[in-house]
């Protein structure tokens, strides 16, 4: 994997979460309240929903921003709230209605230390739902630039059936999605509602809770209005889905509620993401088959390590090693990894991901399978690790030559007698390991 997006940023999930009711008509910010402050690196808000919890009249929602440098709190933006429900035109019977919502959509930049405040112009109560992500980088500048962002699926699934009129987070909640807590966040993509009968006019409602080690504390997100619904044998229920696309913290929670006691399924489908420790380190269990090993055992044995792999590129080619000379791909006797084996690297290419190597396994036994481990990514090892030149190849051994690469010919000796012959005659040919000596 390769790019040219010069980004190294590490997102997290940064969810803010307050209640507003007093009436504040001030436009400088005076008695505004922080929802959200932004991670030393900034923040960005991706949305901000404003979603009353009770009925509404005509007024104000004003969002500011306060500078932590001027210790000034400036006017951002207005968001005019309209009278919900219309009182004046209420019927009767009083049908089932949803309180005022709207989301506010955008990429806000906050800098670092600098906070999201809000105020409501009457004293209707209103939860403010804040959706941000931080940015983070990492200590050391990787080699490749792009932040290799995993994500991973994650269901929750419920069901809710017990009546719940309130909206302020009390009586029956039932939590269905929680964001992984060892996350940077989860995105919830989509929110299922699945009746499991038939309906009267209703609402299922949609509430998030922080993080909280003594139980949920459930603020109102979103509402769903569910009309009246004939479930049969040939009448599917009513179903509806909510597209969110909603960054959420990590160990934060999205449950749901019926105004009716009748049975939802609640489906929420989101994705956790995550990157992969800089830090880690890879390894991989190399197994030598006994059964080809004759009859008695070998000693100072050097076992052909001939692989290509797209996990020996190095990191600037989409790969895990560290060193662009493959000095990272190191080769132990212990499962610890621990007691470095000697070998010689005939071939390593970096961009391919193509390892030659020469390992000396002390004993190879004929009667049992014999176990080394190879291990790549330390960006700490910058020397060869292998031993002193010739150590993969013990005394009985006067002269190794490998004619290497196909291209340019050499008859160096690979032992340490440096017994290097002479070309004459020959040229570089192609081999069946690496290159060889071609003879017209």
């Amino acid at each position: 994997m390769s790019c040219d997006c010069n980004n190294y940023s590490l997102l997290t999930a940064n969810t803010g979460i307050i209640t507003i009711s007093d009436a504040n008509p001030y436009l400088n910010g005076s008695g505004a309240e922080t929802v959200i402050t932004a991670g030393g690196n900034g923040t960005v808000i991706r949305s901000v929903t404003i979603k009353a919890t009770a009925p509404v009249t005509d007024g104000m929602v004003r969002l500011f921003i306060y500078d932590t440098a001027s210790k000034g709190s400036y006017l951002y933006k207005e968001v005019i709230i309209t009278e919900t429900p219309k009182a004046a035109i209420v019927p009767i019977p009083t049908p089932q209605y949803t309180m005022f919502e709207t989301m506010l959509v955008g990429d806000l930049e906050l800098q670092g230390g600098e906070e999201l405040q809000v105020s409501t112009q009457n004293a209707d109560t209103f939860n403010i739902i804040v959706e941000g992500v931080d940015r983070t980088y990492p200590d050391t500048t990787p080699v490749v630039c792009c932040n290799f962002e995993q994500q991973a699926a994650a269901i929750g699934n419920g069901t809710v059936s017990r009546a719940n009129t309130a909206l302020d987070g009390s009586g029956t909640i039932e939590s269905i999605f929680t964001a992984d807590t060892l996350a940077n966040g989860a995105t919830i993509k989509r929110v299922t509602i699945k009746a499991l009968q038939s309906t009267h006019e209703g609402v299922v409602r949609l509430f998030i809770s922080p993080t909280d080690p003594f139980g949920f504390t459930w603020s109102l997100l979103r509402e769903i209005w569910i009309p009246q619904t004939e479930q049969s044998s040939f009448d599917p229920s009513f179903k509806h889905v909510v597209t969110m696309d909603f960054k959420m913290e990590a160990g934060y929670s999205i449950g749901a509620s019926t105004q009716n006691a009748e049975s939802f399924a609640i489906t929420i489908e989101a994705t956790d993401w995550v990157y992969p420790d800089p830090s880690v380190i890879f390894s991989r269990t190399v197994t030598i088959d006994h059964t080809q090993c004759g009859s008695s055992d070998s000693t100072d044995f050097p076992v052909l390590i001939s692989i290509q792999d797209d996990t020996l590129k190095t990191t600037a080619n989409g790969g895990h090693v560290a060193n662009a000379n493959g000095y990272d791909i190191l080769f132990f006797s212990d499962s610890g990894e621990t007691t470095l084996l000697n070998w010689e690297v005939e071939l390593y290419d970096a961009t391919t991901g193509t390892l030659i190597a020469w390992v000396n396994i002390p004993t190879v036994s004929s009667s049992a399978d014999t176990v080394f481990y190879m291990q790549y990514g330390d960006p700490s090892i910058t020397t060869f690790q292998g031993g002193t030149t010739g150590s993969a190849w013990n005394s009985d051994f006067m002269m190794v030559q490998h004619f290497p690469d196909g291209t340019t010919l050499s008859a160096n000796d690979s032992t340490a007698n440096a017994n290097d012959g002479t070309i004459t005659g020959a040229a570089a040919d192609t081999g069946i390991i690496d290159g060889a000596a071609g003879f017209a």
